[in-house]
């Protein structure tokens, strides 16, 4: 996954309206894509993968921003894996 942040440019560019903004493009797939990104939140947070305080919005500011970091070019394999780490360490439910 990790190796793929560059290649979710396609994604990333459908993911923001016009001129930058964090929505989503308003298209047929918009609707779609937020749900079913909802509904594998929802299951990752009910089998305790995912922090419950972590919304959809925040998993498209993320895609958003470890595929754009990635799409500037320059960064190596080690560094994808790092930064994909850092993002699922933080997406993780802290254990008790």
């Amino acid at each position: 996954m990790a190796k793929d942040f560059a290649a979710k440019q396609t994604l990333v560019h459908a993911m923001t309206k016009s001129g930058g903004g964090p929505l989503l493009h308003a298209s047929k797939h918009r609707d779609a894509f937020v749900t079913g990104l909802g509904k594998l939140l929802a299951r990752a947070q009910k089998c305790g993968a995912v922090r419950t305080d972590v919304k959809a919005a925040d998993l498209i500011l993320l895609i958003r921003a470890t595929s754009q970091a990635d799409g500037e070019g320059g960064v190596d394999a080690a560094a994808r894996r790092r930064l994909f780490d850092i993002v699922c360490a933080g997406l993780a439910r802290p254990s008790s």
